[in-house]
């Protein structure tokens, strides 16, 4: 796409987990860690989009599956080796975007800040 976002990008963009498993198992694991034109890498594009989301919505059930399905696609990203230290273009890490959502409510989005915290992840 125009900010130079690869298929596996926009998989994890958009919670696709299953899509994205499959482009991973299908070799695409070394675009893990590409960047998009922004610096960016799946899963600060990932929380970023989540932090954009979750903005518009005021249901709490929906805001819990969306989190839950991000949150499927985080650990997925993380098992298959991104850098949950990775700076962008703006000198941010993925948890910086994580905590963006956390600011909003804590009420969910928490467990995905704590586990790239305990994967190694710094603010």
């Amino acid at each position: 796409n125009r900010k130079g976002q690869n298929v596996l990008m926009l998989a994890a963009k958009y919670s696709q987990a299953k899509i994205l498993d499959a482009l991973i198992q299908k070799g695409g694991r070394e675009l893990v860690n590409s960047i998009d034109k922004s610096g960016r890498h799946s899963l600060s594009i990932l929380l970023l989009k989540l932090s954009n989301d979750f903005k518009s919505i005021r249901d709490k059930g929906e805001q819990k599956v969306l989190v839950n399905r991000a949150f499927r696609v985080v650990r997925l990203l993380v098992r298959n080796g991104v850098d949950v230290n990775k700076l962008d273009l703006n000198k941010n890490r993925p948890r910086h975007y994580s905590r963006l959502i956390w600011k909003l409510t804590r009420r969910y989005t928490k467990k995905i800040d704590r586990y790239l915290k305990e994967h190694g992840a710094r603010r």
